[in-house]
């Protein structure tokens, strides 16, 4: 299986490229923190999994910014409790084999991620997208 390069998997990864490259997340907070359970009946027959959205702040960068990223279709979801410096030591993503289908052919793999802490906030997850939404230079409320 290929290397995951966050730079080509990851929708609109060019707002955050810092001099063309993937920026550390080494030291982020997090600021903000939602999970949408998703649509899974709805009577339309659309069929949408969790989203899991965080406003991050890239704090240790030369120029820091602040980063909103959306993982869709999330699975396997495990989370500890918070603390209120919600720290992260790094961000980690890595493409998860699924199995194949029933012709031998492969699934299209999870996107494994995993907020490595330092402090509080623990969370990691399987997902099928991850998207820059936003990238901006001040805190929002």
């Amino acid at each position: 299986m290929n290397d995951f390069n966050p730079l080509e998997v990851v929708t609109n990864s060019e707002l955050i490229a810092v001099d063309g490259l993937w920026p550390s997340f080494h030291d982020a907070e997090i600021h903000h923190f939602n999970y949408w359970k998703g649509d899974m009946g709805s009577d339309e027959d659309v069929w949408e999994g969790p989203d899991i959205v965080l406003d991050l702040e890239l704090c240790a960068l030369e120029n820091p910014f602040f980063v909103k990223l959306r993982f869709s279709s999330c699975c396997a979801v495990k989370m500890s409790a918070e603390n209120p410096d919600n720290i992260m030591f790094n961000l980690g993503m890595e493409y998860e084999e699924r199995g194949c289908f029933s012709n031998g052919e492969p699934l299209p793999p999870y996107i494994a991620v995993k907020l490595i802490e330092s402090f509080g906030f623990h969370l990691e997850f399987k997902c099928f997208g991850v998207e820059v939404l936003d990238r901006y230079e001040e805190a929002r409320k």
